[in-house]
């Protein structure tokens, strides 16, 4: 057991959630930890089904309503403002895929000193796989992004996460980033949460561009292209002017100008990418999400 007030964060997109599904977590926490609060992220209204004629649940339940068109990362944010435990779960599987083994995975490293822990899908789709390792690869090899169907983490790392958010609102690349300790557990559990194919191209844009070397590779990559253009254009012109006597036609005058400009150009583009990305999230808009909120309060 957990001798924590543990916050359990599950977003539910649009999916039915029905009393007895919410019985059964108030029910696991109750055996896993001392003290706890579920906060229920939802789109719409009408999400929990049934009705129940007393409150039953051991530890107080919010159901955080947001706004329709807000993105994945700004439900998100709604949800863990809400939360005030000293450990937070994120959840993104089934609720039935929920037990005391799963309490147990997220929750027992914190014990000896761990601030983070991420269960990590073992074996995810092929796309998928592909397109983490590509991510990967072009990020520092000590923050690497996952795939994940649940987190735990201590209130220390959700204050440097919401602190962060306004800069970057992407969480995924947050945690990856987050400076604490950290343990990493496989899972065969999946993702119940579906995406809409507007925020996996989101994501997945924002995860090769933010905190990876895909804003500075591709530029300086094109830069060096440019470069080897301008050269071999001078050079040509060079051998030209050697070897038959006359100076060679105004192109090429022209080519090693554009090559060499665009060089310069796209390799300053590439060197301040990251920089110009940061500023431009420090001063957008609001990124919490947050319509009403509802608080259904514990037994006595």
């Amino acid at each position: 057991m957990k001798e924590s007030y543990v916050t359990f964060v599950l977003p539910i997109g649009d999916q039915i959630l029905t009393y007895a599904q919410l019985i059964e977590i108030d029910k696991l926490l109750e055996r896993n930890t001392r003290r706890h609060e579920i906060v229920i992220i939802a789109p719409f209204t009408g999400v929990i089904s049934g009705k129940s004629d007393s409150f039953e649940f051991s530890g107080p339940v919010s159901v955080v309503f947001t706004a329709l068109n807000a993105n994945q990362n700004s439900v998100l944010n709604a949800g863990l403002a809400r939360s005030v435990g000293d450990f937070i779960i994120e959840w993104y599987g089934s609720t039935e895929s929920l037990s005391d083994q799963t309490f147990s995975s997220l929750l027992t490293p914190t014990d000896f000193g761990v601030e983070l822990v991420e269960l990590e899908i073992a074996n995810s789709q092929i796309v998928s796989k592909i397109f983490y390792k590509l991510v990967n690869s072009l990020r520092s090899s000590g923050v690497p992004v996952r795939k994940i169907v649940g987190r735990s983490y201590s209130r220390r790392a959700l204050g440097q996460i919401l602190n962060a958010v306004t800069v970057e609102p992407q969480f995924s690349i947050l945690f990856a980033e987050l400076s604490l300790p950290r343990k990493v557990v496989k899972t065969d559990i999946s993702v119940a949460v579906k995406e809409s194919l507007h925020h996996r191209i989101t994501q997945g844009v924002a995860l090769l561009l933010k905190g990876s070397r895909f804003g500075t590779v591709v530029p300086l990559l094109l830069a060096a292209i440019f470069t080897v253009f301008g050269v071999s254009v001078s050079i040509y012109a060079t051998v030209l002017y050697l070897t038959v006597g006359k100076s060679p036609e105004g192109w090429t005058t022209l080519m090693i100008i554009i090559g060499l400009g665009q060089a310069s150009i796209l390799a300053l583009l590439g060197l301040t990418w990251s920089r110009i990305d940061s500023i431009a999230k420090g001063i957008s808009g609001k990124t919490d999400a947050t319509a009403e909120v509802f608080v259904i309060p514990p037994k006595l």
